[in-house]
Order: C-alpha cells, then structure tokens, then sequence
C-alpha cells in the first residue's frame, strides 16, 4: 500500500507540477497519495515504526524518494520522526 501511494505521490500528471511538487490541488491523486504518506508517517512515528522503516531491505528506491518529498514540507512536526535515544 505505501508503494502503491509513494509511486502516485512522486507522479505529474501536468507539466507545470514538475516545477512546483508541493502545491496542493484538490482532486488530484498526487496530492491525496502525499497526504496518505504524510498521514501515515506521523502515525507510524510515535512507536519506532518509522525508523524500522527505513532499516527494511525495500528494493524500490521510489518508496523512499516518495516519503522523503511529502516529509520535507511536514517541517512542524519532523522532532516526531528523530530516532530513539536510549540512555
């Protein structure tokens, strides 16, 4: 499913979106797969899931390239996804 999303969210259906990745536009599959990523991610986070993440052998470079583009404008709450440190 996050594969599924990650490859609709790194898609441009016009061309203009190639120069502006972050607009929203209503409707648009692009926009809901980034905010089910967005979503997901911040749910995945409180618990370690999202670190564990990026530990699994994924062979698909467009998963991690997808997460990375919709969290790089989720800057209000990126102290969620710092790893653990254990003391």
């Amino acid at each position: 499913m996050l594969m599924v999303a990650a490859r609709i969210a790194t898609s441009t259906i016009y061309i203009w979106q190639r120069s502006l990745p972050n607009v929203i536009v209503s409707g648009n599959t692009a926009s809901i797969a980034r905010q089910f990523l967005r979503c997901t991610m911040y749910n995945l986070a409180p618990n370690g899931l999202f670190t564990q993440l990026f530990q699994t052998p994924i062979s698909d470079p467009v998963l991690f390239r997808g997460i990375i583009s919709v969290l790089v404008n989720f800057e209000d709450h990126m102290s969620l996804f710092y790893p653990l440190i254990s003391a």
